[in-house]
């Protein structure tokens, strides 16, 4: 959880423009919200974007905020009179973590493009939190603002869960399948064998016994191709 800062964006008052799954949490893109200490931060800070993460959990935590903000007209005021330099007139990209810290990245007038800010601050999102899945967008529920957001909105499912959830079935049917349709092998009376093939478990051939060691290398094999696309799929 992020501790409270007064100089963070108010989440709570806005709606978000843009919502994202990111992996295991939840991204929500704000257009101009304002500094939680309101009118004591008038001038100093303004927002134009911040992308708010948070968990997906029954209680959700807000875990990281990347910020679009400009110094307001009193903070460059205070910055000529102290340093005889003004500062810059271009959004700073800045981070709200969980240590406390409100950490500035630099600026640029890229920062004020909502497509180059939110690519960059979900790339960052990524990266602080370890994050491997790729952000999936979705639709911004009308009237929900950032902390009505509840789990059912979140957990909708994506194309990548229908595709896992039809590859772990995929594999629990053929693993199943093998079982009941097992490699058989048959020996003569001096060990040579003489039969082999695949048949219902209930009605294998006479003097034949389940090729079990084929059948585990058969489940291996499966096993292991379903890890594979596993994966891959997890990359997507």
């Amino acid at each position: 959880m992020i501790p409270f800062s007064p100089s963070m964006p108010d989440i709570t008052k806005s709606d978000p423009i843009r919502v994202f799954r990111l992996g295991d949490h939840l991204a929500l893109l704000l257009e101009k919200p304002k500094p939680i200490a309101g009118g004591a931060a008038a001038g100093m800070i303004d927002f134009v974007y911040a992308l708010v993460v948070m968990t997906t959990t029954k209680q959700p935590d807000l875990v990281c905020i990347v910020t679009s903000e400009k110094s307001g007209k009193e903070l460059r005021k205070m910055a000529k009179e102290t340093t005889g330099f003004d500062q810059s007139l271009h959004p700073f990209l800045c981070i709200f973590d969980q240590t406390g810290g409100h950490h500035n990245l630099g600026d640029s007038p890229d920062w004020e493009n909502q497509d180059k800010f939110t690519t960059r601050a979900l790339e960052i999102a990524r990266e602080r939190l370890g994050i491997q899945a790729l952000p999936v967008e979705m639709e911004v529920i009308e009237g929900k603002n950032s902390s009505s957001y509840f789990r059912a909105d979140m957990n909708k499912p994506t194309t990548q869960d229908r595709l896992r959830s039809l590859l772990i079935f995929s594999i629990a049917a053929t693993v199943a399948a093998m079982m009941f349709f097992p490699p058989y092998i048959g020996y003569d009376r001096f060990g040579r064998v003489w039969k082999v093939g695949y048949a219902f478990i209930f009605e294998l051939p006479g003097n034949v016994s389940v090729n079990v060691t084929q059948l585990i290398v058969q489940w291996i094999g499966v096993l292991i191709i379903g890890g594979i696309l596993s994966l891959l799929l997890k990359r997507e």
